[in-house]
């Protein structure tokens, strides 16, 4: 856990009124303290690295605000309806995802679909992926 993306990811939430949205899990402990630290809201988690999968699952077990899903960016692209989106209210984005660029790509489209037309912030970690333009 990056005590400084927390830190910054804590104060955006603290001046915003949505929900929390990140994209690769790690742990889930930066996911377990921020919906411990706030309980009205809904935070959602997506992570499709099955190696850490328990570690996630029993750092989330008794938080009933976060909702995660197993599942490649990709895939929760595709299973995410507009309506869905919005419902969310999603204020907050932390994609902590991708080792390459297709990857990057996939997370902003998830991050503008979430957001909408609303306001809000997009907080990304080592962004260093650059597209293949051989094919």
């Amino acid at each position: 856990m990056n005590t400084v993306i927390l830190r910054h990811i804590r104060n955006l939430l603290e001046a915003t009124i949505g929900s929390y949205f990140e994209l690769g899990a790690d742990t889930g402990e930066n996911v377990s303290v921020l919906s411990n630290n706030f309980t009205d809201r809904i935070f959602i988690s997506v992570d499709s690295d099955l190696n850490n999968y328990n570690t996630i699952n029993s750092n989330i077990f008794n938080h009933a605000n976060v909702l995660f899903y197993s599942m490649s960016a990709a895939e929760y692209n595709r299973t995410l309806t507009d309506a869905v989106a919005l419902s969310y209210g999603i204020s907050v984005i932390f994609i902590n995802h991708g080792a390459d660029y297709e990857d990057y790509a996939e997370s902003v489209k998830i991050a503008q679909r979430l957001l909408g037309i609303n306001p809000g912030h997009v907080v990304i970690n080592q962004a260093n992926a650059t597209p293949d333009i051989r094919s």
